[in-house]
């Protein structure tokens, strides 16, 4: 994904993309955990969570408020 290899470039960026990586990897692993819900965050930073999410495979929503994003394991989910 373009975008994703273009926010690898920005330190501040690339920092966030690695411990989202992480925390999903987490997730995927867990076995008994079916849903991730973020705390709240900017626009940017919601894109890029559901561009990752999308890597996954995982399904993602925005919550009631729109400023966080909630991920669910599918049978597409994959590492």
């Amino acid at each position: 994904d373009g975008f994703l290899l273009a926010a690898l470039k920005n330190q501040k960026d690339r920092l966030f993309l690695l411990k989202l990586d992480q925390e999903m990897e987490r997730f995927i692993k867990e076995k008994n955990r079916t849903r991730l819900e973020f705390p709240p965050m900017n626009s940017y930073q919601r894109l890029i969570v559901h561009r990752v999410a999308q890597y996954f495979k995982l399904s993602h929503v925005v919550d009631t408020s729109g400023k966080a994003v909630v991920l669910y394991k599918s049978a597409e989910t994959q590492m």
